[in-house]
């Protein structure tokens, strides 16, 4: 009898897993980048929030926390491998970003953390947040600014050591605030702030870098490097913790109609 023959999982289809294994190996790293969103928003019970594209929900978790058991939360994410990984509460939709089969106006806010980096034109995108929202709903996004310590790691040292092949797109000055007004958003915040992503040890560093951005073809060792040389990654001496400090660019408006 013939054996059957299995392809090996191509660098797509292993991302989602790597990506599980850094927010699970390092579950609080990225909590002062998801503050950062979360405080923009104005949320009570009655609100219905989308988390978009949501990864396991990272996001959803603490708005959730944040509006209480009577506020209702949906995730939408284009991964089918990470649907498992998504709390059933939270209505897990997969659907590529720009053409949720959702109504028009179900929801009263959307929330985007670090998920738009891989979007080349953003406009369909912010489009269809717009056909999402109710009149006067919250959009708030955030992602990688360009031209930072991150964005410099990235392009000269991830992007090439990473077999994946899709684009990265770094959030330009006012880009967010430009794709807004063109689509229908009252903006009522533009800026940056600085994000620290604190470790116990430089290993811990790498190992979370590594499988978060999915730099396969580098070892832990040469990726610590390039995060010092690149990203700036130094040791705290007043806490003893390794710090990667880089800005996430960040902005919030209301639908206007």
């Amino acid at each position: 009898m013939a054996q059957e023959h299995h392809d090996d999982p191509t660098p797509e289809e292993q991302r989602p897993h790597a990506y599980l294994t850094a927010m699970r190996n390092h579950p609080s790293i990225r909590d002062g980048e998801r503050r950062a969103l979360t405080d923009l928003f104005e949320l009570g019970a009655n609100d219905r929030f989308c988390d978009v594209p949501s990864g396991t929900g990272y996001l959803a978790d603490a708005i959730a926390a944040i509006g209480g058991p009577a506020l209702q939360v949906v995730c939408i994410e284009p991964e089918e491998a990470l649907k498992a990984e998504i709390p059933a509460a939270y209505h897990p939709i997969i659907a590529p970003l720009g053409s949720a089969p959702v109504t028009d106006e179900s929801f009263t806010a959307i929330g985007s953390l670090s998920g738009l980096h891989h979007t080349e034109d953003m406009k369909p995108v912010f489009e269809d947040f717009h056909r999402l929202l109710e009149p006067a709903g919250q959009l708030g996004v955030a992602d990688i600014a360009a031209g930072t310590s991150l964005s410099g790691f990235l392009e000269s040292f991830a992007i090439p050591h990473s077999s994946l092949t899709r684009p990265w797109q770094f959030i330009e000055p006012h880009e967010f605030r430009n794709v807004m007004d063109e689509t229908g958003f009252d903006v009522l915040t533009d800026t940056g702030c600085d994000v620290v992503w604190s470790f116990a040890t430089r290993e811990d560093a790498a190992s979370f870098c590594r499988d978060y951005f999915y730099i396969d073809k580098a070892d832990p060792a040469d990726v610590a490097d390039a995060l010092e040389s690149a990203a700036g990654l130094a040791l705290n001496e007043t806490t003893e913790r390794w710090e990667l400090t880089w800005e996430l660019a960040l902005a919030y408006g209301r639908k206007i109609g």
